[in-house]
């Protein structure tokens, strides 16, 4: 790992990308489209039962609600990510072997050690559910709101204080949090994917093992890693801010109808860069994870 640099990790993400580009797309969609067509509607209506009962009053009665949010989204999630991380790990290992035989390994993306897979990942959103948990909690809290309002001209003058000194915060919060907190964490839920596998010769790590394998596997390379954390959210955002001012340039010079025809831009723009980022984050995760010999054996 040691020779391999961002600039070789972004070169090969682009590669992955390019050559097969629609064996991703097709990867990521065939699974994540059904599970959010079946949970989006749910959510959705409990989400506008909560809010209305905000807007009718302020009582904090709404238990049953307000831990139903979070618990549907980290249950979604402990389903989700670990398939995104499974098949991008078999996408960067062997995308040509996916690609002739793309539904078997969609299903062994979702099925490899499912059950544990998803327990270890639940108990990684579950300080997240406790979190979004009480911050629900608030939004029911006579005494929250009173606050809010009682220093409104306070807030809004912090916020447009904050405004001028918006990406300067932005970009030391981005290092500072991948560097002190993220890189901690970064191959958590790769080395779940691996250690889980059914095809493991090794004796699979326990939860704390693979946090602790995730801390020291990553500890020569958390400048590296803050670095490419960093560049990857720093393209996103500024190919969304070019999309968006080309959105607008295209409709001062067409007129408002040409919205239409534009309109998908930044969406299409946004999911061509997530999946870079998606991949250049697999391809860095398994050339670290390569070096160790104590996560799995597929007797390769």
């Amino acid at each position: 790992m040691e020779k391999i640099g961002i600039n070789i990790v972004f070169r090969k993400a682009w590669e992955l990308m390019l050559r097969y580009f629609f064996v991703w797309l097709g990867g990521l969609l065939v699974v994540f489209l059904p599970l959010f067509a079946l949970g989006y509607s749910w959510s959705l209506s409990i989400l506008g039962d909560f809010i209305f009962n905000i807007y009718s009053n302020y009582r904090a009665g709404w238990d049953s609600v307000t831990i139903a949010i979070p618990l549907i989204w980290a249950v979604g999630s402990s389903i989700i990510v670990p398939y995104i991380n499974k098949f991008s790990l078999t996408m960067v290992r062997n995308p040509q072997a996916v690609r002739r035989n793309f539904w078997q390994a969609v299903w062994y993306s979702l099925s490899d050690g499912l059950l544990t897979r998803f327990l270890y990942t639940f108990l990684c959103f579950l300080p997240l559910v406790i979190a979004l948990y009480a911050g629900l909690q608030n939004l029911t809290n006579e005494l929250f709101w009173q606050e809010i309002f009682g220093n409104f001209e306070q807030i809004v003058g912090l916020l447009i204080f904050l405004s001028y000194l918006g990406p300067i915060i932005w970009v030391l919060s981005q290092l500072l949090y991948s560097y002190l907190f993220e890189s901690h964490f970064f191959l958590l839920f790769y080395i779940l994917q691996d250690t889980s596998s059914r095809d493991n010769r090794l004796a699979p790590l326990s939860f704390f093992g693979c946090l602790r394998k995730s801390v020291s596997l990553i500890g020569g390379y958390r400048v590296r890693y803050m670095w490419l954390s960093f560049l990857l959210k720093l393209l996103v955002f500024g190919a969304n801010y070019v999309v968006v001012l080309l959105t607008l340039l295209f409709v001062k010079l067409l007129g408002a109808e040409a919205l239409n025809a534009v309109q998908f831009l930044p969406l299409l723009f946004t999911a061509v860069f997530q999946l870079f980022d998606l991949i250049a984050r697999a391809v860095f995760a398994d050339a670290l994870m390569a070096k160790d010999e104590e996560i799995v054996d597929f007797g390769d």
